[in-house]
C-alpha cells in the first residue's frame, strides 16, 4: 500500500512575534479610543452645566427688557455703570457648591457689540465711536442687518447695512438691500445707534476639568423693550 505524506509548514517564531505586534498595536489603538471616549463622556455633563450657566446670565439680561426696565437696559455694556448693571464682570458658578474640594468652577464673561455713539457720517456711511473696552468689527460682520438711530440727530431713522469695515457701516435706506438714498438727516456725534434694534452679547463660559481648560460661547441679541 502506498502512503502519501503531506508536509505541513510550521509557524516560525518571527511570524508569531509579528502577529503579536499587530495585535498589540490594534489593542493599543482600541484602548486609546476607549479612553478618549470615556474622557469625552466625562466632559459632557460639564458642557451641559456651562450651557445652563450661560442661559442664566442671558435670561437675567433679557429680563430687563421683559420688565420694561429701559434705564437698566441702557446700562448693559456701559463700562461706567455698576458691574451688576453693565454685566461687565466675571460671574462665577460651582458645579457642586456643597463639595468645594471636588467642585468645578465656571467663569462666565459677557462682551457686547453692535451699538454705540456715532463718530461721523456721510450720506451713505456711519463711522462708530466704540465704547471703552470694545473691540472693532470684523469686515462685513453686519452685512444684511438693519441699523437704527435711537437718540440724537437723525433719531428714528433706519437703514440697511450693505457692508462694513472695522469701524464704518455703508448703508442704504432701501430695506430690501438695493443701493439707494442715504440718511435723510445726517447723524453726528450726538447720535446713538443700535444694530438689529438691540445690543449683541457674546457670553463665554470657561472652566478647568482634570487640568485641561475648556470653554464654550453663545451670541445673543438683547432686544430693546
Amino acid at each position: 500500500m502506498n502512503r502519501k505524506w503531506t508536509k505541513t509548514k510550521g509557524v516560525s517564531l518571527v511570524e508569531i512575534l509579528f502577529a503579536v505586534a499587530i495585535f498589540s498595536f490594534t489593542a493599543l489603538g482600541f484602548m486609546g479610543s476607549l479612553i478618549a471616549s470615556s474622557r469625552a463622556s466625562a466632559v459632557i455633563p460639564y458642557e451641559i452645566m456651562a450651557e445652563n450657566f450661560a442661559s442664566r446670565i442671558i435670561e437675567r439680561m433679557q429680563l430687563r427688557c421683559r420688565l420694561g426696565s429701559i434705564d437698566k437696559y441702557e446700562l448693559l455694556g456701559d463700562s461706567s455703570a455698576d458691574p451688576e448693571d453693565s454685566f461687565l464682570q466675571t460671574f462665577t458658578f460651582e458645579s457642586d457648591p456643597d463639595n468645594p474640594e471636588t467642585s468645578v468652577t465656571f467663569n462666565v464673561d459677557v462682551t457686547f457689540r453692535g451699538f454705540g455713539m456715532v463718530s461721523s457720517a456721510t450720506d451713505t456711511t456711519l463711522t462708530a465711536q466704540f465704547p471703552q473696552g470694545f473691540h472693532k468689527w470684523e469686515d462685513n460682520a453686519w452685512e444684511g442687518n438693519p441699523v437704527m438711530i435711537k437718540n440724537g440727530r437723525g433719531n428714528g431713522q433706519m437703514a440697511y447695512i450693505l457692508s462694513n469695515t472695522d469701524d464704518t457701516l455703508t448703508i442704504t435706506r432701501n430695506l430690501d438691500g438695493s443701493p439707494g438714498d442715504g440718511w435723510l438727516s445726517l447723524p453726528n456725534p450726538t447720535s446713538y445707534f443700535e444694530i438689529n434694534g438691540g445690543k449683541t452679547a457674546k457670553v463665554v463660559v470657561s472652566w478647568t476639568f482634570k487640568d485641561k481648560s475648556y470653554s464654550s460661547e453663545r451670541e445673543v441679541l438683547i432686544y430693546h423693550p
